[in-house]
């Protein structure tokens, strides 16, 4: 009937140029820069720093790099909303 080593390695063959052809995903990291979590808020950067500096937006630092999860941003959105 058919040979199953083929039938596999045809498959996998198909699977690998389909895979090939996708466009690559973008992932979403959790922890973002402050940068990137202003323009994600959309808020200006300093206007984001100087809700980091009252506390109302936690953060993660490690050594000089600071870092907003994302889910905090989520959370601090929901709670000022006008």
């Amino acid at each position: 009937m058919f040979d199953v080593g083929f039938v596999n390695e045809f498959a996998a063959t198909v699977a690998e140029m389909v895979l090939a052809r996708l466009p690559k995903q973008n992932v979403e990291r959790r922890y973002l820069s402050v940068a990137e979590a202003a323009i994600y808020a959309g808020y200006t950067e300093e206007a984001l720093w100087k809700h980091i500096q009252r506390g109302a937006l936690p953060v993660s630092r490690q050594g000089k790099s600071v870092r907003v999860d994302r889910l905090e941003i989520d959370k601090w959105m929901v709670r000022n909303r006008q």
